[in-house]
């Protein structure tokens, strides 16, 4: 695939949670039916998938302006395949500010349909799917008018109030009909109307013949690309079994075949809409935001709109799945809402997305939820989300600037200090409990932690997020220590390899290709070679403009690393490349931004010879080091005959001689730790039915990350049935995904991975 100059996804996945029949016998059977999978901010990250070939040769004739009731080909996404292809869809409705075409085929695949995943374009599928009922794969003019009213009634107006409205694209420059042979005007549109395509998405679930799998499955997507192919605003939403997935009430029609089960999602579709809406509002406003902030807003935007409640817990219906996840209840199961539990749990970082692996993305999801409802409940109001969504600044520094901006002496660390006990003891104080105050409350939500192995049982803090330990009874504590190790050292050795022609390279991830967001690096100690000149022999292949290859030195030991500018190097790169890549520039990139072409600049058997500046006075180290974004990978970068004034140094030429940077730059480490006291009940499923007192002790720590509670301290805790020890780790690079490690010393034994 090659790289537009298009930015990021989002495709909503919402959670798998599967339903079943309510009754004792469905109970011990418990069968999903298909749920959402979560999404990013731009589906692909913004870079367009090939076209399907032969659908492009199968193109419709051109239809002209289409009127309510008239087809016109637009684009469709197979997620499954990784291509997009053309489709028909007919205009069935028109409001204010929205167009909704609906694709003219929505089956499953059936015997009259042509089966794409086999190389004969003349075969057909060999079954029909049972979800072709006739119900669950037929969308209504009501429906379409009922979608059209809540957009232009709800969300249009509530989003354009917290965020924005979209920029006019009348199709006037679309990109897509000249390649198509259609006429120029033929996406032409009202500039102010979002066009909303309504198909069954081909992904994992659609190809699962009658649902036997039960995969997750696109509800929606926001594709910046398609905004660029039509020069229109495009949302896109899945078709599937909108009966039972909007509206308040839908019908709850579960069974034990996961290909007819039908439960109950309110709002769903509705949800998914307002969610994907404020990723394509984000586009325009602030395209580079990271995930934790542009999801979360995504997600408090389905809370403001009024199509989710996250004071719900697993037993009701209607619960959202993302802070359930998020807070350990969606472990628990329930007969009726909940019959596969999903393991997940709080101990997850809120800046390190997917930090615990992809299984427990809902939960990066529900903490983001949880904390930009909790900005909210602490005053927070419409004019600092609006200026933040706006603000060009990403994750936490743009966060600090907003809050400056608008007058709060707040920070995003003394706010994510309070919210990680919230998620503890919001609950407990909603239901009267007193000790603590406001500053620990959400008023969205109705919170306590679940204690579960996914509170605690990765070793370390996670990076801005907590361990949540439940030591007991107050009573029975005689000591309690806390350590937090105040400098983590990464393990030593090269993170390249010899290839079998003797160069220094980058391991492939796959096909002969590096993988995304790596940062890879071999460094050695150049202490004796300062104002001496470097040069090598070298060939690559990287994405042009976005993934690069640096030769860097240090002269503080390890602490900074600057960038020479080698004989080929440029500072040239994509505006759209991650700003960790942009800021080690002078670098190696290209020759092309095309995954397909093959080209390299120099070859193995012809390589590139370079020559450096002079090594700085005073260097210490000298590092090659490869460094690539999240889409589109290359052979990447070959490296061989490390010379300093021509002269091989003794020993450079053996891999096993190098190390990598990180091994020379020891990570400082910083970290918060409370211990808080907990009288209250709080029944199967999260509810807190009773709250009688709290007390939150937060420690201040030495100079090397440690405290031990003095006698008063456990004094403090002595008359509560359930003391919890929360410990957070506090990075000093927002990227971080390191777990730091820690000692917790209770009674004498350790407890820092758990009981």
């Amino acid at each position: 695939m090659y790289r537009k100059i298009f930015s990021m996804l989002s495709l909503l996945l919402v959670l798998a949670v599967p339903l079943s029949t309510v009754s004792p016998a469905a109970a011990a059977k418990p069968i999903s039916d298909v749920s959402p999978r979560p999404d990013d901010v731009d589906y692909n990250n913004g870079v367009a998938v090939p076209f399907d070939q032969a659908d492009i040769r199968n193109a419709q004739p051109p239809l002209g302006p289409a009127k309510i009731g008239q087809s016109k080909t637009w684009l469709a996404l197979d997620d499954y395949r990784g291509v997009i292809n053309l489709k028909a869809y007919t205009l069935r409705g028109v409001g204010t500010h929205v167009e909704v075409w609906v694709a003219n085929n929505l089956n499953f695949p059936n015997t009259g349909m042509l089966n794409p995943l086999t190389s004969d374009t003349t075969d057909y599928f060999a079954y029909n799917d049972c979800r072709n009922d006739g119900v669950r794969n037929v969308i209504t003019n009501a429906q379409v008018d009922y979608l059209i009213g809540q957009f232009d009634g709800n969300m249009y107006p509530i989003e354009s109030d917290w965020w924005s409205v979209p920029p006019d694209r009348n199709g006037n420059k679309n990109l897509l009909a000249k390649q198509l042979g259609f006429p120029k005007s033929y996406y032409r549109g009202e500039g102010d109307n979002v066009v909303v395509l309504v198909d069954n998405v081909r992904d994992d679930n659609f190809y699962d013949q009658n649902n036997a799998h039960t995969n997750s499955y696109i509800a929606g997507f926001y594709y910046s690309v398609f905004d660029n192919y039509f020069d229109r605003t495009v949302m896109s939403i899945d078709a599937f079994d909108w009966l039972h997935r909007t509206t308040a009430d839908p019908p709850h029609a579960p069974t034990t075949d996961p290909c007819t089960s039908a439960p109950a999602r309110p709002y769903l579709y509705e949800g998914t809409f307002a969610h994907e809406y404020q990723h394509l509002l984000h586009h325009y406003t602030d395209p580079a935001e990271v995930s934790w902030v542009n999801e979360g807003l995504s997600d408090f935007t389905e809370v403001i709109t009024g199509y989710v409640d996250i004071s719900k817990h697993v037993n009701e219906k209607g619960y959202d799945s993302h802070t359930n996840c998020y807070l350990g209840w969606l472990s628990v199961p329930h007969v009726d809402w909940n019959p596969i539990p999903r393991p997940c749990g709080p101990e997850n970082g809120l800046t390190a997305w997917e930090d615990q692996g992809p299984g427990e993305i809902l939960a990066d999801y529900g903490f983001a939820m949880y904390f930009m409802n909790y900005l909210h409940s602490q005053g927070l109001d419409k004019a600092f989300f609006h200026s933040w969504q706006h603000n060009q600044g990403t994750g936490i520094a743009g966060l600090n600037d907003a809050l400056a901006n608008t007058g709060s002496s707040a920070t995003f660390e003394s706010l994510f200090n309070d919210e990680i006990i919230s998620a503890l003891i919001d609950g407990y104080l909603d239901a009267g409990a007193t000790g603590a105050g406001s500053e620990f409350q959400n008023s969205a939500a109705n919170a306590t932690i679940y204690f579960s192995v996914n509170a605690y049982a990765t070793p370390g803090a996670p990076p801005w997020g907590a361990d949540y330990i439940d030591l007991g009874d107050g009573g029975l504590l005689t000591d309690v220590a806390f350590n937090g190790d105040d400098v983590f050292n990464f393990p030593g050795g090269a993170q390249w390899i010899l290839d079998g022609d003797g160069y220094f390279t980058n391991p492939d991830a796959s096909g002969n290709k590096y993988g995304a967001n790596q940062d890879l690096s071999i460094a050695i100690d150049a202490s004796a070679y300062g104002g001496q000149t470097l040069s090598f022999d070298h060939y690559y292949a990287m994405e042009l403009g976005w993934d690069f290859g640096f030769v860097q030195v240090s002269t503080d030991n390890g602490s900074s690393w600057q960038s020479l500018a080698c004989t080929g190097t440029t500072s040239s790169h994509d505006p759209g490349a991650i700003s960790n890549i942009i800021a080690n520039v002078p670098g190696y990139t290209g020759p092309s931004g095309d995954d397909t072409v093959t080209t390299t600049i120099g070859t193995s058997g012809s390589p590139v010879h370079v020559t450096c500046p002079a090594l700085p006075t005073g260097t210490d180290y000298l590092a090659f080091r490869l460094m690539t974004d999240p889409a589109v990978e290359f052979d990447g970068w070959h490296v061989k005959n490390i010379q300093m004034n021509s002269v091989a140094p003794a020993g450079w030429d053996n891999l096993a001689n190098w190390d990598n940077l990180p091994f020379f730059s020891p990570l400082a480490l910083d970290f918060g730790f409370a211990l808080v006291g907990i009288n209250g009940t709080v029944d199967a499923y999260g509810d807190v039915t009773a709250g009688s007192s709290v007390h939150v002790f937060r420690a201040t720590l030495d100079g090397g990350q440690a405290y031990t509670l003095t006698g008063g301290d456990l004094a403090d805790f002595s008359g509560f049935d359930r003391v919890v020890a929360v410990v957070w780790g506090i990075p000093g690079d927002e990227s971080s995904t390191l777990y730091q490690p820690y000692s917790l010393l209770v009674n004498g034994g350790e407890r820092a991975d758990g009981p």
